[in-house]
């Protein structure tokens, strides 16, 4: 069994093992990756708030609000920055986008291949490969390390 105290670190609140003193962060082995991951949900998160604002639609909140999160556990190098960015990316990016293409090229076949739309076919594409993308360098060069001696005082 382990104590548990919940203490606050930089506005942030992390869990720490009073037994082993240590407090577990996430680590970007590649800055490229780092960086591009977080071009990609800044460059959502303006698109998101664009079309929230614009259109009055309510709905785009979740998204922004999602997106933010996950851009201050990255900032913050928390230890759960690893496993939002691979649920956001598979519900998100690869998921949700891919089902909106199976539907629009089922539609299609049944209207009538010659009805393709080959800008939403490409752009929906293009954004699942991104998903896919960040998905594998997620897994291969983002870890979560634990750092001994914190002070808890």
């Amino acid at each position: 069994m382990y104590n548990e105290i919940i203490a606050p670190v930089r506005g942030f609140r992390c869990l720490y093992n009073l037994k082993n003193n240590k407090v577990k962060k996430t680590l970007f082995k590649s800055p490229t990756f780092f960086w591009m991951v977080l071009l990609v949900l800044t460059g959502l998160l303006f698109w998101d708030l664009f079309l929230t604002i614009n259109f009055s639609d309510l709905s785009g909140l979740m998204p922004v609000t999602i997106e933010v999160v996950l851009l201050s556990l990255i900032f913050n190098r928390h230890e759960y920055a690893k496993i939002g960015i691979i649920i956001w990316a598979v519900i998100f990016l690869i998921a949700v986008p891919g089902l909106k293409l199976l539907n629009n090229l089922y539609q299609n076949v049944v209207d009538g291949i010659g009805n393709i739309e080959t800008q939403y076919v490409l752009n929906t594409a293009t954004l699942v490969l991104v998903g896919v993308l960040i998905l594998i360098y997620t897994r291969k060069t983002v870890k979560i390390t634990e750092k001994k001696n914190v002070n808890l005082g």
